[in-house]
């Protein structure tokens, strides 16, 4: 359990339910059902929850870098994406609800790699990290 005191932010943690995406196979509510129940059961644990639902490249971008910062002051840290990603090569990506998916090359614009932020919180002491295979 982390601290019952969550102005400390010692457990935070970052939490993504895309469901209406324009251009993939629908997934239904499922991942927005995900999100919330993830959220409510994190919170449960002691941990600032952030949730986005349905997020845009901007949405992500700019929840994943105040993650990153909050992650920085943090004992322990999660983040759960539940949605449509991609993998091309050893590079993963996370579809965004207003992809086109109109090539590959779109994709890897349209997408948000997984790369940099992994790169970012596998260098915060207290963040240990096992990316999914």
């Amino acid at each position: 359990m982390c601290s019952s005191d969550l102005a400390t932010g010692k457990c935070v943690a970052l939490v993504v339910g895309n469901s209406n995406h324009t251009a993939f196979i629908t997934l239904g509510s499922n991942p927005r059902n995900d999100a919330a129940d993830s959220n409510r059961a994190l919170q449960g644990f002691g941990f600032s929850v952030t949730t986005r639902k349905d997020a845009t490249r901007r949405d992500l971008n700019s929840a994943l870098a105040n993650f990153g910062r909050a992650a920085s002051r943090s004992e322990a840290v999660l983040f759960c994406f539940a949605g449509q990603g991609i993998q091309i090569r050893s590079n993963k990506f996370l579809m965004l609800v207003n992809a086109t998916a109109e090539s590959k090359i779109v994709l890897l614009d349209e997408g948000v790699s997984l790369s940099p932020f992994l790169h970012e919180m596998k260098g915060r002491s207290a963040v240990k990290f096992a990316p999914p295979s």
